[in-house]
């Protein structure tokens, strides 16, 4: 079983910065998922927003479909994969933070924002499966796990 570092332990693992334990779930605490994520940040397909928020975001023209078709395939690339099936909940913790919605009124009159969870993430898959013209999104994540892995063997 994948053992999952401590905060302490965390620390000390040479080469993660603060920032990135603070605001990534613990099953990435690991140099392996560190590099993978720079690599991607590098190529667009993920971001860091520190500026307004501190979480984690889809990379600009990047879809939740292509979001979640990179996670699938970084779960079995970090071997995170439950058997065949991706283990969705690290990367849900990370990129499903929730979103900001404003409701009608509450009972003063006044509308107040309330945070809702986001949809999971492993639901916008079939959307980028669905969709007509999302080849090219596909083939660019592949691509990059292709020459990342190529380049990390």
């Amino acid at each position: 079983m994948k053992h999952t570092p401590t905060l302490q332990e965390a620390i000390y693992i040479e080469g993660l910065p603060d920032w990135y334990i603070s605001d990534t779930p613990a099953d990435f605490w690991t140099r392996e998922a560190f590099a993978l994520f720079e690599a991607a940040r590098q190529e667009g397909l993920i971001d860091f927003d520190s500026t307004y928020s501190d979480s984690w975001t889809a990379g600009p023209n990047i879809p939740k479909g292509a979001l979640a078709y990179f996670c699938q395939k970084a779960s079995r690339c970090l071997h995170l994969n439950k058997g065949a099936h991706t283990n969705w909940k690290p990367f849900e913790r990370m990129f499903n933070r929730g979103s900001l919605c404003w409701p009608e009124s509450d009972t003063t009159g006044q509308a107040q924002p309330e945070l809702r969870p986001a949809a999971p993430l492993r639901l916008s898959l079939h959307n980028l499966e669905e969709s007509a013209g999302q080849e090219a999104l596909r083939s660019r994540i592949d691509d990059f796990f292709t020459r990342y892995e190529n380049g990390n063997s």
